[in-house]
């Protein structure tokens, strides 16, 4: 079940990376609500409730770490935000993760969080630094779900 939320503020608008909603205590939302965007992929979180607005922040905020999985594998993650809808995660060469490949959060009901962009490697670094991006446009939304 969600609470529907209409965003009032977007990260161009807004602190960086995070959604100010017209929703706040008197709809029953409190800290730590999971946000999602077409009621399907998880987004951010609620991080400061007020009696009539709220704050989500953004799990792509350059603070944030989430932990994942990436799909079709046992591999878990550290999705690290990056800011502006991105991500990234730092894998061993030998793991073959190609563009396109999902990443989930286990903890999220197996939702998508991230989708692979880019894969930077250097032949002296042990690790492939793999570039990710957001399923979603945020600037495209005008409305989010917040978990009950």
């Amino acid at each position: 079940e969600f609470v529907l939320a209409n965003i009032i503020s977007k990260p161009n608008k807004s602190l960086y990376d995070t959604l100010v909603l017209d929703v706040g205590m008197d709809a029953g939302i409190s800290v730590g609500k999971i946000v999602f965007a077409d009621a399907e992929f998880p987004i951010g979180y609620i991080t400061v409730v007020y009696d009539h607005t709220s704050v989500a922040t953004l799990f792509s905020n350059s603070k944030e770490v989430t932990q994942a999985q990436i799909e079709g594998s046992n591999t878990s993650v550290e999705l690290v935000g990056r800011g502006g809808s991105n991500f990234e995660i730092n894998v061993p060469h030998e793991l073959s993760v190609p563009n396109g490949s999902f990443v989930i959060a286990p903890h999220l009901g197996s939702k998508i969080v991230a989708v692979v962009a880019d894969i930077v490697s250097d032949p002296h670094d042990p690790m492939n630094k793999i570039i990710l991006k957001s399923p979603v446009n945020v600037q495209n939304l005008k409305w989010v779900q917040i978990q009950k």
